[in-house]
C-alpha cells in the first residue's frame, strides 16, 4: 500500500479529482446485473492552516494507488443492509470482495483504510469489554445524514500510530470517510466517494545546512537528522510527514549532533495540515582528527555520521606545515583514504619504482628518520610524477603479476574509481596523491595521539637510526584505541583486524604507507613481533598496501 501526496494549489486539485482509481465494475457472482453499483473514490485532500479567506489555501492531495482498501456501508430505510464491504483498487479500477446492486433508496458511506470486522468493533469499543458492541450496525449512526456522523464512534477512537516511519503505518493512520453521491454526466449507477480527512497531517521540511571551516572552505550539506522519541514520521519525496489526531498534541524531539529541535506535531481541527522547517542556516565547523571526510568535500564528526553518503576518508592531520599544501591553498589539513588501489577482494596494487626511471625525481637523499620526517611534498611530487613519469613495468604490480602501467595510468584508475565532486570554489582539495615520509608520519602520530597515545619525537629519538627503525605505538592500542580510530571510516575499508590476528610474529605490512620517491624510502604502519602495532621507516624496498591521500 502506498500513496503519493504532492504538494498542489486548489485549481489544480480540483482539476485532478477524477484521476487514479477513480471508477470501477465491482466483481461478483451475485452482481452480474445490469444494476450493480459502480464507484470511484476521490480524496479531498488536506487544507494548509495559514491560508486567509483573501488568500487561497494551499492542499496536499492524495493518489490512490495498487493495494489501497476502502470499506463501503450501504443503509436503506434505517437498516444496514451491507457492512464493511472491502474494496482494493488495481491501479485504475476498484474491486470488491462482493458485488453490490445499486438502490437508487439507499444511502453509502465509505472509510479508508479498510480494516476488518473484528478490528473495526476493537477501535470502536476502545478496549472496553463489558457491554461492548459485537455488531458493526451497533456502532455506525443509521439515521446519520453525513459521513462524519455515520462514523462518529470509529472516528472518535482512532488513534495514528506513534512510528509512523513505514509507509504502511502512515497510511494506516490516515483515516478518511465519505457518503458517497452521484456525480453529473455519470451513469445512474455510479456513486463517488470523495473522502475526507478526519486526522492533521504535520510536514517537516528538514533544512540544508552551510558549514563554514573558515573564509575559504566551508560546504552545505543536509545533516543526518534522526528522531529521539516514539513519535517518528514517515519519510516521502524529501519531506517528513506525520499523521496526528486533532486536538491531541505529540511533540518529537529531532537530533543532529549536538543540536536537538523540539517540534509539535498539533492540528487543531481535522483535515488540515501545518508545516515545520527544522536546522538551516549556518554553522561553524571545527576540523578535528578523526573527522569523516566525503566525495563532495563535507566533513561530519564520527558521532553524526551521514547515512546517506558515503565517506573516502578519515581527517588524519589537522592543519598543515608543509610548504608546498599550503602555498597551494590547502592549509587545513590532511585526509588518508578509506580505500587502497583496489579493493580488498580484488588483487592489491601495490607500487614498485624503476631506479632508473626515478632518477630525475629524486629532490633529497634519506637515509635516517630526520631525513624522512622533514620530507614533505608529496603533492608537488606527485604531480611531477603524473606528468613526467611514464616508463611502464615500473609503478604497479599486484600480488599475481605484474601490470604494465605508467604512473599516470594508475591514478587515472584511482581517481575514476573513488571520483571527487567537491566544489572548488567553496570546498577546494588537492585530489588524490602519494604522501611523502614526512607526511605519513604525521598523520599517523596525529592519529596515534587523537587515540590516547603519547607524540612521537620521531627527529630527536631515532634521528640517527639508518634504513629500518620501528617506533612502537604501545601494546594497549593494539586491537582497542588506535585500530578502532582509524576504523571509524566504517567496515570494509582498512580491515586491519585480520591482518593483526593473522600477522602474529611475523611483522607483515598493513595500513597506511607512504612514498617519498627518494632513495627508495618510505613509512608505513605494520604489526611487529610481538603483534604490537608499529610505525616504521624503511629505505631498502617501495610499496605496501599504499593509500592515497587528499590537501585541503
Amino acid at each position: 500500500m502506498k500513496r503519493y501526496l504532492t504538494m498542489l494549489c486548489v485549481a489544480i486539485v480540483i482539476a485532478a479529482l477524477f484521476a487514479g482509481c477513480a471508477q470501477d465494475e465491482t466483481l461478483g457472482a451475485s452482481g452480474s446485473g445490469s444494476n450493480r453499483l459502480t464507484i470511484g473514490v476521490i480524496d479531498g485532500a488536506f487544507s494548509g492552516t495559514q491560508g486567509t479567506r483573501a488568500m487561497p489555501t494551499q492542499t496536499v492531495a492524495t493518489k490512490f494507488t495498487i493495494g489501497d482498501q476502502i470499506g463501503i456501508f450501504e443503509v436503506k430505510d434505517g437498516a444496514l443492509t451491507h457492512a464493511n464491504l472491502k474494496y482494493t483498487c488495481d491501479g485504475s479500477l476498484w474491486n470488491g470482495t462482493e458485488a453490490i446492486q445499486y438502490d437508487d433508496a439507499a444511502t453509502y458511506y465509505a472509510y479508508y483504510p479498510w480494516v476488518s470486522d473484528e478490528d473495526f468493533l476493537k477501535i470502536c469499543n476502545d478496549g472496553v469489554t463489558e457491554g461492548a458492541a459485537t455488531e458493526l450496525k451497533d456502532v455506525v449512526n443509521l439515521s446519520a445524514a453525513d459521513a462524519e456522523s455515520f462514523f462518529a464512534k470509529l472516528i472518535e477512537k482512532w488513534t495514528p500510530a506513534k512510528d509512523q516511519s513505514r509507509m504502511e503505518d502512515y497510511n494506516a493512520s490516515d483515516l478518511m470517510v465519505s457518503k458517497g453521491v452521484r456525480p453529473e454526466n455519470a451513469d445512474k449507477y455510479t456513486i463517488e466517494f470523495q473522502m475526507s480527512h478526519q486526522m492533521g497531517l504535520c510536514l517537516l521540511h528538514l533544512e540544508e545546512t552551510t558549514f563554514k571551516v573558515d573564509d575559504t572552505y566551508s560546504f552545505t550539506y543536509m545533516p543526518w537528522f534522526k528522531f529521539d522519541s516514539e513519535n517518528v514520521p514517515c519519510f516521502y519525496d524529501g519531506i517528513y510527514r506525520y499523521i496526528v489526531k486533532p486536538d491531541y498534541p505529540r511533540q518529537t524531539l529531532v537530533v543532529n549532533g549536538t543540536d536537538e529541535f523540539t517540534v509539535n506535531l498539533y492540528i487543531k481541527a481535522k483535515g488540515h495540515y501545518n508545516e515545520h522547517i527544522v536546522g538551516g542556516g549556518e554553522k561553524e565547523y571545527q576540523v578535528r582528527v578523526g573527522d569523516l571526510f566525503y566525495p563532495d568535500g563535507s566533513l561530519t564528526h564520527t558521532d553524526n555520521r551521514n547515512p546517506y553518503k558515503l565517506p573516502v576518508g578519515i581527517v588524519a592531520y589537522v592543519g598543515n606545515d608543509d610548504v608546498t599544501e599550503k602555498n597551494a591553498g590547502f592549509h587545513h589539513g590532511l585526509v588518508i583514504a578509506a580505500h587502497m588501489w583496489e579493493e580488498k577482494k580484488e588483487p592489491m596494487k601495490r607500487f614498485y619504482f624503476n631506479a632508473d626511471a626515478l632518477k630525475p625525481f629524486i629532490t633529497r637523499e634519506i637515509t635516517c628518520w630526520s631525513d624522512a620526517v622533514g620530507d614533505l611534498g608529496g603533492l608537488a611530487r606527485t604531480q611531477a610524477l603524473y606528468k613526467g613519469y611514464t616508463a611502464k613495468n615500473a609503478t604497479a604490480y599486484t600480488d599475481e603479476e605484474a601490470q604494465n602501467l605508467t604512473f599516470q595510468q594508475v591514478m587515472d584508475d584511482y581517481t575514476k574509481k573513488y571520483e571527487l565532486t567537491n566544489d572548488p570554489k567553496t570546498a577546494k582539495n588537492s585530489g588524490w596523491f602519494l604522501p611523502a615520509c614526512g607526511q605519513s608520519f604525521a598523520m599517523l602520530n596525529a592519529m596515534h595521539v587523537a587515540a590516547g597515545g603519547k607524540s612521537i619525537d620521531a627527529i630527536s629519538d631515532f634521528g640517527e637510526k639508518p634504513k629500518k627503525t620501528y617506533v612502537p605505538t604501545g601494546s594497549s592500542l593494539f586491537t582497542d584505541d588506535f585500530m578502532k580510530f582509524l576504523c571509524k571510516v566504517g567496515t570494509g575499508h582498512y580491515d586491519w583486524k585480520d591482518s593483526f590476528e593473522e600477522s602474529g610474529s611475523s611483522g607483515s605490512d598493513s595500513g597506511i604507507g607512504s612514498i617519498s620517491f627518494d632513495g627508495n624510502a618510505y613509512v608505513y604502519f605494520k604489526t611487529g613481533s610481538s603483534s604490537k602495532p608499529l610505525i616504521c621507516f624503511i629505505t631498502s624496498t617501495i610499496g605496501s598496501n599504499l593509500y592515497p591521500a587528499i590537501a585541503f
